[in-house]
């Protein structure tokens, strides 16, 4: 089964990183081997570049540097960006504003940083490791010109107000949206997934779809593992990603994903 897998697209968070969202050297030490058995490793993820770089970085080199960030819209191949979609924030302005005064936090996602329309705890608690937090860009009609890759929301109270923001947003359209709970959602272009974004690095890369192991864990996730030939969740994956997917491991996290691996190709 080994020669029937060329490509491997991960998932990160909740996935490949843990709770702590760290990667084991375990894993890391394992992932380095599959380039020696003809198979690619790659990152599906709804973070932005610098985020995903931050942890592969240290163990896959930048010339094997493949991955799909932002939910699909940005595509990097040998660590240079081969497709970098956006959409327009000025049809959503009413709708972001009536949020930000009901309490959700949102980001601006663009130039390969996170940029909150307001200062918030959340935001000052992580600026000095997440890029652009430290420079809020407010709501002056400047704001309203920009195009970007993604729009990231949050409720901090949980309190469900996010659900019918997301439903005005899907009402609007242009957009496509993966909610995370009550607590968070992403809002990539139109059209945008993670599948979407591995479909186009695959045939980018000359891989057929059927030869790509897809592994997740939750239901942003989803697309990409009903459609790809194979497809693994790691054990603490949600209800929906363990319905489409061929094989649950019985292990979480990243050794999960070394299980998933093993399973559909032989214990390389």
């Amino acid at each position: 089964m080994i020669g029937k897998i060329k490509m491997i697209a991960c998932d990160m968070d909740g996935t490949l990183l843990n709770k702590e969202g760290i990667i084991t050297e375990k894993a890391k030490e394992y992932i380095s081997t599959l380039k020696e058995k003809g198979i690619l490793f790659t990152i599906a993820s709804g973070r932005m570049p610098f985020r995903v770089e931050k942890h592969i970085a240290s163990f896959i080199d930048k010339a094997d540097m493949y991955y799909v960030a932002n939910n699909g819209a940005t595509i990097i191949s040998k660590g240079e960006v081969v497709r970098n979609l956006s959409f327009p924030v000025y049809k959503y302005k009413e709708l972001i504003l009536k949020a930000l005064d009901e309490g959700l936090e949102i980001d601006f996602d663009y130039d390969n940083s996170y940029r909150p329309l307001i200062e918030t705890e959340r935001t000052k608690r992580h600026a000095d490791h997440i890029i652009g937090y430290d420079r809020p860009i407010g709501t002056s009609d400047e704001v309203w010109k920009l195009e970007i890759n993604k729009m990231s929301v949050c409720d901090p109270k949980d309190s469900g107000i996010i659900l019918p923001f997301l439903d005005s947003l899907r009402k609007i359209g242009g957009c496509s949206v993966f909610p995370y709970g009550v607590h968070a959602a992403e809002i990539a272009p139109e059209g945008c997934t993670k599948y979407s974004g591995i479909k186009y690095l695959a045939k980018y890369l000359g891989i057929d779809t059927s030869e790509i192991l897809a592994i997740g864990d939750h239901t942003n996730d989803v697309e990409m593992l009903k459609n790809a030939g194979f497809s693994a969740v790691v054990n603490n994956s949600v209800k929906e990603a363990r319905e489409v997917a061929k094989y649950i491991s019985e292990y979480p996290y990243s050794d999960g994903v070394i299980d998933s691996i093993e399973y559909f190709t032989n214990k390389i």
